[in-house]
């Protein structure tokens, strides 16, 4: 197996990643997750540690399939890894909506199901924030000089000093610690896409 295959076969698992941590999640907390019940449902898309892991192993998966390219292949690469993203939030998504219907019976209450899904906050806010992502870092998606300006070439380094100041604030004022983590880790997520984008 050439290097290049393994780096493909690696990205490939960590753009898994989501998926794989919330089921391990689920069978270490209840057991066998069958039937699948709101609260099981609840308890893995509540998770802030099951919302991290995911988030940071996608990210992995592309830094790592842009970064040990050529220079040459990156813009490729970063138009393959915006595309995997996106399949990835929409699986991340259905996914969810699978779960939380099929907690709530074959013919469900429209608007209990709706309750059970959003009560479930990273099962919507997670395949939002790689959708965006893989908007940020997708070089056909074109910005004009003064965005480019402000976002392109100024926004990692401003993210970066930003995400710590960030993570203390919202400490500060009584937010729970995995909460501001997780704004934290959203707020670098932002800067690597950006700086990804700008490598290109």
């Amino acid at each position: 197996m050439s290097s290049k295959e393994t780096v493909d076969d690696i990205s490939l698992v960590l753009y898994l990643t989501p998926l794989i941590v919330s089921t391990a999640y689920a069978f270490l907390s209840v057991g066998i997750p069958l039937p699948l019940t709101s609260s099981i449902y609840l308890t893995v898309t509540k998770s802030s540690e099951v919302f991290l892991i995911g988030l940071a192993g996608v990210l992995a998966g592309l830094l790592l399939e842009v970064l040990t390219a050529p220079k040459a292949e990156r813009t490729q690469r970063l138009a393959n890894g915006s595309a995997r993203l996106q399949w990835v939030a929409i699986a991340c998504f259905v996914l969810a909506v699978l779960s939380a219907w099929s907690t709530q019976g074959v013919l469900p209450n429209i608007s209990s199901l709706l309750t059970v899904f959003i009560d479930g906050r990273y099962a919507l806010a997670f395949p939002l924030l790689v959708l965006v992502l893989s908007l940020l870092i997708n070089p056909s998606v074109r910005l004009g000089a003064v965005g480019r300006t402000l976002l392109i070439d100024e926004g990692p380094a401003i993210l970066a000093i930003i995400a710590p100041i960030v993570m203390f604030l919202l400490w500060r004022v009584s937010a729970s610690l995995p909460l501001a983590f997780a704004s934290a880790i959203i707020t670098i997520a932002i800067s690597t896409a950006i700086y990804l984008r700008r490598k290109q």
